[in-house]
């Protein structure tokens, strides 16, 4: 009888535990229809749910609702909080070196917009586990400066062993980078960048204008400084101080700029 009550009892935990862990799955799945929605209160109260009963995506996405403030009062402090409790697992299992695991982590930085910590995991990812994903995103890292400093020749590495995996969007960043690197059609590329603001059209647009200005073509070292200053073609993320040094030596060959008194560089 002990033992048949034994039996039960355990049964009864095994699926309390089965009920709590898909409840928690559920919770995450019916947010994300909420937030789809633009139910963002209601996502928020889901979500909590979710992380509480373990899903570590909930977590992540809850930490990003607190942080700008969506369906909740913003709260830095908790958004800093729920992130850290929804990488904490993928932390782990990545100092084990579970590179699934690792590359889930770079993700999770990388919605936080925190390139520096996503890009050396993506590489970490493409050079020890040869995963496809990784390596374009290695590869757009190095072409977008997304935590490194922009490299042609590694963004073209990554680019070519996911390529050589058969990934299309590898191959198709590794075409870009090729282009690039040939100088291929700039007046065509610069033109459709500025009618139709094509994402890849603009970053080869800004890459031919780097090459410009490296070679003390003024003009190209303001249209860059433009970029970099007010984002209009939005291939660039805004750098206020990397705005700054251009029109600085756009000034060396041009008499007067809008944004500056060229005099006073001088």
């Amino acid at each position: 009888m002990k033992l048949k009550f034994a039996c039960l009892l355990a049964l009864s935990c095994v699926l309390s535990h089965t009920a709590i862990a898909q409840s928690a799955e559920d919770y995450l799945k019916q947010g994300m229809e909420a937030y789809k929605k633009d139910n963002f209160t209601q996502a928020a109260q889901l979500f909590e749910k979710a992380c509480n009963g373990g899903q570590d995506q909930a977590c992540l996405n809850l930490s990003k609702f607190y942080k700008h403030g969506t369906g909740v009062k913003q709260n830095s402090n908790k958004a800093d909080e729920l992130f850290k409790k929804g990488i904490e697992n993928r932390q782990k299992e990545c100092n084990s070196k579970k590179m699934d695991a690792c590359e889930r982590l770079a993700d999770a930085y990388y919605e936080d917009n925190d390139f520096n910590h996503a890009t050396p995991l993506y590489e970490n990812v493409c050079n020890s586990a040869g995963n496809p994903r990784s390596c374009q995103n290695a590869a757009a890292a190095y072409l977008t400066e997304e935590g490194v400093n922009r490299d042609l020749n590694k963004a073209y590495q990554y680019a070519k062993k996911g390529c050589d995996q058969k990934a299309e969007e590898s191959c198709r960043v590794l075409n870009v980078v090729k282009d690039i690197q040939n100088d291929k059609d700039h007046d065509t590329f610069s033109s459709k960048c500025v009618l139709t603001k094509d994402n890849v059209s603009c970053l080869k647009h800004i890459f031919y204008l780097e090459k410009l200005c490296n070679e003390n073509k003024y003009g190209a070292c303001y249209m860059l400084a433009l970029e970099y200053d007010h984002n209009p073609v939005q291939a660039v993320r805004t750098d206020k101080e990397k705005a700054y040094q251009l029109y600085k030596k756009a000034c060396k060959g041009m008499k007067k700029i809008p944004e500056y008194n060229c005099e006073d560089f001088k």
